[in-house]
């Protein structure tokens, strides 16, 4: 509840700053990205990383409300791998999630008009959807789930870096949390400890630029 209350104080805060500046070009923009995917949870306690790499793509349509605040809906589809020494599942998913997001370089530093690099946060809610297969060692389908769906929470940062003044590029990390545990990989548990991550690089188009701006979340 205090993080809640901290990141509603700083939103409010972004706006007040900003809200009687006269801006010339709230900014539009679209990013396609591609990446990997690794999944956390009850068939993956002890390693980080995936032993093979499920490959996955993404669409973010966003748009910039001032120098630090954005808000930006993302559609991303892909598949997510797991094992343990007695299972592994297998599942295609994609989701659509909706964040603000906060420039962490303004926020830092805002006086600077020509930025280069910019650092972000994101963090919001969205819906997942999958179709999942669990196998045993032998690799015989021992349980699957089509079609589900279940809402998911969402956080990341990225790395933003200008290339052209209506063209540039990032990168990204964003978590998916899943607020159900047995339903991904259709492994009972506990605990709620299923969650996704999303690794990607994207490039970025933008529209409607201020002459003032050359990055992405710089006025």
């Amino acid at each position: 509840m205090k993080k809640t209350k901290g990141i509603l104080i700083l939103l409010l805060l972004s706006i007040s700053l900003y809200g009687q500046k006269k801006v010339s070009g709230i900014e539009f923009y679209a990013t396609t990205n591609i990446g990997v995917t690794q999944y956390y949870g009850d068939l993956n306690t002890h390693f980080y990383y995936n032993t093979i790499i499920p490959l996955a793509y993404g669409l973010v349509v966003g748009y910039q409300i001032n120098p630090m605040i954005g808000i930006r809906g993302q559609y991303m589809m892909g598949v997510i791998k797991g094992a343990n020494n007695q299972y592994s599942f297998t599942s295609d998913l994609w989701d659509v999630t909706l964040c603000p997001t906060i420039s962490l370089s303004n926020l830092v530093t805002a006086n600077i008009k020509q930025r280069m690099i910019d650092t972000y946060f994101f963090g919001g809610v969205g819906i997942a959807r999958f179709d999942s297969r669990l196998y045993d060692i032998k690799g015989t389908l021992i349980n699957e789930y089509e079609q589900n769906q279940e809402y998911i929470a969402v956080i990341g940062v990225g790395l933003t870096c200008a290339v052209l003044p209506l063209l540039d590029v990032n990168l990204e990390y964003g978590n998916r949390y899943l607020f159900v545990d047995d339903k991904l990989d259709l492994y009972p548990s506990l605990g709620l400890n299923d969650h996704y991550g999303y690794y990607s690089f994207g490039v970025t188009f933008k529209f409607w630029r201020s002459a003032k701006r050359l990055s992405m979340l710089n006025f």
